[in-house]
Formats: C-alpha cells, sequence, structure tokens
C-alpha cells in the first residue's frame, strides 16, 4: 500500500511518500515492511501498527488471561496526556516490569489498591542485543501467550521503542464500530503490541532525531511470530 502525505498534512512539514507491505510467510509470521521518503522538505516520520491480538479468538473476551513479556529495562515518563517529556524510568520495581513473563490479571485490578493499575498505555525502551551489528537488525520486543489455548506471538522489530496497550476503560467500546461476526469489542479484549520510534522525538532534544532530509528514507520492520504450546 502507498499513501504520499502532502505538505502541511495533519500538521506535518513537507511531502511524504509512505510504502508499507503486509506479507504472511510459510513461517506463520505475519511481516510489515516500511518506508517513508521526505521529497522536498524536512519532516519527521514514525510509523508503527495498532493492531489488537487475542489469541483466545476474537470473541473469547477479556484478553487479561495472557502471559506477557517485555524485552525492556526502561520506560517512557509520560504526562498528564501521555505524552513522552523526554526522561527515561527503570522499570525494576514499578507495575511496567514485564521482564519476566507476567499474566495480565494480576496486575491490571489484580494487586493492592496502591499497587494495581487500571490498565496499559506505556511506552518501553526496546532492551536490544549487544551482538546487534546496527540499529537496524531486528531484536525481540515482547512475547504474548495465551495458556487457554496454547497460541504464543512474538513481536520483532528494528524499531527501538514498543508501546503496549490493553486499554484503561474495560466496559468502553473500541472505535470503529463492529468487528468480524458483527461483535462489539471492549477495551482489554485485546492487545496492542506497537513497535515504533522514540516518543515525542521532535519535543525531546534528547532523543534521536525523527527528522528525515529531503530525498532520506526510513525504513523500518516489524514481525508478528505466532505458534503453539500444549495446553495443559
Amino acid at each position: 500500500m502507498t499513501y504520499v502525505f502532502a505538505d502541511g498534512e495533519e500538521g506535518f512539514p513537507g511531502t511524504l511518500a509512505l510504502r508499507l507491505s503486509y506479507r504472511v510467510t510459510e513461517a506463520n509470521e505475519l511481516v510489515l515492511d516500511y518506508e517513508a521518503m521526505a521529497l522536498d522538505k524536512p519532516t519527521v516520520a514514525s510509523f508503527t501498527s495498532h493492531a489488537f491480538f487475542n489469541l483466545n479468538g476474537e470473541d473469547s473476551g477479556s484478553a487479561l488471561g495472557h502471559e506477557v513479556m517485555i524485552c525492556a529495562d526502561q520506560y517512557f515518563a509520560m504526562n498528564a496526556e501521555l505524552i513522552a517529556t523526554g526522561e527515561m524510568l527503570p522499570v525494576a520495581g514499578t507495575p511496567f516490569d514485564f521482564r519476566e513473563t507476567t499474566l495480565l490479571s494480576t496486575r491490571v485490578r489484580g494487586l493492592p489498591a496502591n499497587e494495581q493499575v487500571d490498565g496499559y498505555d506505556s511506552c518501553h525502551l526496546v532492551k536490544r542485543s549487544q551482538s546487534a551489528e546496527t540499529v537496524a537488525d531486528m531484536a525481540l520486543c515482547a512475547r504474548a501467550s495465551a495458556p487457554e489455548s496454547g497460541r504464543v506471538m512474538e513481536v520483532w522489530s528494528t524499531e527501538p521503542a514498543l508501546q503496549f496497550y490493553t486499554g484503561l476503560l474495560p466496559q468502553e467500546p473500541l472505535a470503529g464500530g463492529p468487528g468480524k461476526s458483527g461483535h462489539t469489542y471492549l477495551q482489554q479484549q485485546g492487545l496492542c503490541f506497537e513497535p515504533q520510534g522514540y516518543p515525542n522525538a521532535p519535543n525531546c532534544p534528547v532523543f534521536p532525531s525523527a527528522v528525515i532530509q529531503p530525498g532520506q528514507s526510513r525504513r523500518g520492520k516489524t514481525v508478528y511470530r505466532f505458534s503453539a504450546e500444549a495446553v495443559a
């Protein structure tokens, strides 16, 4: 798929051409390849995928029975509007620590009142392998599994950050109206794992720049890998 953003569209300077391909492989992977090119002015670009996943099936209800691991030692501090401030915080000792596989229901309204969270809309800095030769190398960002179905999904990407989203209002319908089979989905009935660039980079000088010059391109790849485990 291709799209050309006009100069000034959505408030961004310059004309930007975007090309995105989706591929399903014989290895049970969903592969997303991005390439964006600035055509006439310096501009900024960062693209992701806002797909929702429920590994128990599209009408199975809450996704809080999933187990999640996120490869991140740090997460991005946010202001009241959930905009990155430029500060990085350690995940250790916080509800944002998913370095070990964690059952979501033990975190979302499953902890004592002073520790529990309503849900997740958090951004994590992916911990990249020391063996990665370039920033364009793929890294494991996260792993999700559903003990009920045995389905497993790994998220790999070239992007440096990962937005993890469950929704914060479990009785609130998702935007877009009814989905597959006419079902209306609610927040926390699906999970989003969104590899992306540094959030709010144009306004956070300490973050790597998101600016691309005319004639320059920005490329990225995200892979969702699916497998299955035996169900106990």
